[in-house]
């Protein structure tokens, strides 16, 4: 136990003396365990969350409080435009 409160101490250390302050946001200071990033969400700057399958993804930014970018949100309002006119 005196081991791992060794190692949490030195990369408190080392973000609050000017380290790699990326590290920190990696590690659970409670267990010691990586853990995953906390996604932004759908807030504006995130990438558009168009795919097509075998690892391509538009790369445009979203707007703000959607996941999609306006072009693809543009294309997506259309089909379903299209859909519920057919439908009549």
């Amino acid at each position: 136990m005196e081991v791992r409160a060794n190692e949490i101490d030195a990369i408190v250390n080392e973000v609050t003396n000017g380290g790699n302050a990326s590290r920190a946001s990696w590690v659970d200071v409670g267990t010691g365990k990586r853990k995953r990033k906390q996604s932004k969400g759908f807030g504006q700057g995130t990438r558009c969350s168009r795919i097509n399958g075998r690892g391509w993804q538009c790369r445009e930014t979203t707007l703000p409080n959607y996941a999609l970018c306006e072009y693809h949100l543009g294309l997506a309002r259309l089909r379903s435009q299209e859909l519920k006119a057919k439908k009549k």
